[in-house]
């Protein structure tokens, strides 16, 4: 067994293990862990996470239950199950699918007063809270989990429910996007009840957008409205982001990594997506390269910035994910994940601290002390390990380049 599947399979131990995923999957993931002890954002992060079970010596789970980390982790017990044959993945991936579509009350299935096959952003709110990246995020898993395994799609209505919710991201990136005015880009319907919180500026928000229009297209009839709308969206976004990957930040490159990796499995959007993920991989290169510690630099506007940090909630995670996406089609990509694979897998918690936290990624990693630190914000740093985004992402990517380095 390689290094790869090892990490994978430490990683998905420590969900088993820890206390943010109870009932082995059957009440789904926590947001995420939470360090307290010498945490500068504790205050902050109580204040907008409110539900909160607390253990011994400062450990906290937030336990909100978010549907974008629910499905991320889902499809991460899924893959194991498909390319590693571990049968009791498999069945974890389904007890948190019946979670996500059977107990968590998070899809609107017949409330009329928001999107029909959206999906709010926690199951501790009672108003409708539509986040355009989460719901890009759930959108695009569903219609992968569908495309991958039809017994699934019968199960849970994937496509169903996933059609319903491309339709309406289609919808707001047309009324939205202005490739002639690129400040906050936000929903402007007046019905409060149906505005996305997002920027679809930047790629965290855009990026899950376009793999959602992507894999619905893939699912519409070629003469329909719908397949050709969003060919123009796409097109429209890569013309427009093309331009920008020299100014775009390393976490910004990552999401569109991820994007180009997604390309290149369709061959309508092939060509196109390695064009850009050529732009995007010289261009993440040549500051890795420039950064001494040979990571991209952590530079998100909701984490701590430097060169010496390893920003693993929205930068190195998704750079990660993208070069692993990438790599499946094309093997020009597959040196550097198979290096930022046995970086991460190097720095993978062994526990010596807490066992609670034994196999997973914390949020951020400092170079210079080579140790978990760098400091803390309320949404990114070192005392939040995220259940979805950080360590679901990564053994996910694990999964991929160990099964590309078996190939070998």
């Amino acid at each position: 067994m390689n290094t790869y599947f090892r990490s994978a399979i430490r990683n998905m131990n420590w969900f088993r293990s820890s206390p943010i995923m109870t009932g082995g999957g059957t009440w789904g993931v926590g947001e995420r862990l939470l360090l307290t002890k010498n945490n500068t954002a504790l205050q902050e992060i109580h204040d907008h996470f409110p539900v909160v079970t607390s253990y011994a010596d400062g450990l906290e789970v937030l336990e909100q239950r978010r549907s974008d980390c629910n499905f991320e982790v889902a499809l991460l017990y899924y893959l194991a199950g498909k390319y590693m044959d571990r049968k009791q993945d498999a069945k974890t991936a389904k007890d948190l699918l019946d979670f996500l579509y059977f107990r968590s009350g998070l899809l609107n299935r017949m409330d009329e007063r928001s999107l029909i096959g959206g999906w709010t952003w926690t199951h501790i709110q009672r108003n409708f809270n539509l986040w355009i990246d989460d719901n890009g995020w759930v959108c695009t898993i569903q219609l992968l989990m569908a495309k991958l395994d039809k017994e699934l799609d019968r199960t849970y209505e994937m496509t169903k429910w996933g059609k319903l919710l491309a339709a309406d991201l289609l919808r707001v990136f047309n009324n939205v996007f202005d490739e002639n005015n690129p400040g906050e880009m936000k929903d402007s319907e007046k019905d409060p009840n149906r505005v996305y919180a997002g920027r679809l500026e930047l790629p965290h928000w855009a990026v899950p957008v376009m793999t959602s229009l992507i894999l619905y297209q893939d699912i519409s009839d070629k003469k329909s409205v719908e397949y050709q709308e969003c060919q123009k969206a796409i097109d429209r976004y890569i013309a427009w982001i093309s331009e920008k990957i020299d100014v775009t930040n390393s976490s910004e490159l990552g999401y569109l990594m991820i994007l180009a990796g997604a390309m290149l499995f369709f061959p309508k959007h092939a060509k196109a997506g390695e064009k850009l993920a050529d732009k995007i991989y010289n261009s993440l290169m040549t500051r890795i390269d420039k950064n001494p510690y040979g990571i991209p630099p952590a530079e998100h506007y909701e984490a701590p910035i430097g060169g010496h940090l390893v920003d693993l909630i929205y930068t190195v995670n998704w750079v990660y994910c993208g070069m692993a996406l990438a790599a499946w089609n094309n093997p020009k990509y597959l040196k550097t994940a198979q290096k930022l694979g046995k970086f991460l897998a190097s720095i993978q918690d062994d526990g010596s601290e807490r066992v609670e936290l034994k196999g997973c990624w914390r949020g951020m990693y400092d170079c210079q002390a080579k140790s978990y630190g760098g400091g803390n914000c309320y949404e990114g740093g070192a005392g939040s390990i995220y259940s979805g985004w950080t360590n679901a992402p990564i053994a996910m990517a694990m999964i991929l380049v160990g099964v590309l380095s078996n190939r070998k």
